[in-house]
């Protein structure tokens, strides 16, 4: 069962990492480019040594910030994705996503899951409010704090599904933290619990 997790995990995220993907193809823009080149121009100065560490975070802040600003309209788009995918697809379906459906494992919980069990679970095993926060805190904060916030909101965003997956592995009960926030577990689909 766990491994049937595990990959079904791996299928979801593959599947949006390749539709985010092919969103940002088709919503490049020249601006992104220019962006990417100074951005590597400022990576060859600070490997070069031509710059110090301070100046290179100050300008990798900048850089990143105006970035994530060109790229608002793609993550609106990845989170109304995400929206879809990893909540009202498994509402609608009793639990499954692609990567579950092929697994032939769901989310179920006793009492029924609830349009805010998936909610809690997309934010966070998901990053659906990593992203989400990332949006709002581009539009609103100067570039370094925008750069040191999003920093520490991605890490906790890694520590939680590495923890979540040592526990999915580890745990006697192979619940992780979404499944013991929302009350809820993965099971096979033909298991009936009582």
């Amino acid at each position: 069962m766990k491994s049937r997790r595990c990959i079904a995990y791996i299928i979801d995220t593959f599947l949006i990492i390749i539709l985010l993907g092919i969103l940002g193809t088709i919503l490049n823009n020249t601006n992104m480019e220019t962006l990417q080149v100074e951005l590597s121009r400022l990576n060859e100065s600070f490997l070069t040594k031509e710059i110090g560490f301070v100046t290179y975070l100050n300008h990798y802040s900048d850089i990143l910030c105006d970035l994530d600003k060109q790229k608002v309209m793609i993550n609106v788009l990845g989170i109304l994705f995400m929206v879809g995918y990893f909540i009202i697809v498994p509402f609608l379906t009793k639990g499954k996503t692609l990567g579950k459906w092929i697994c032939k494992i769901k989310v179920y919980k006793q009492t029924g899951m609830t349009m805010n069990d998936y909610i809690i679970r997309a934010f966070i095993i998901n990053g659906l409010g990593y992203l989400l926060i990332t949006v709002l805190l581009v539009l609103f904060l100067p570039p370094f704090s925008y750069f040191l916030t999003v920093s520490v909101l991605g890490l906790i965003q890694i520590i939680l599904v590495f923890a979540t997956a040592f526990m999915v592995l580890y745990n006697q009960s192979g619940k992780g933290i979404e499944d013991i926030v929302t009350e809820s577990e993965v099971i096979l689909n033909n298991e009936v619990k009582k």
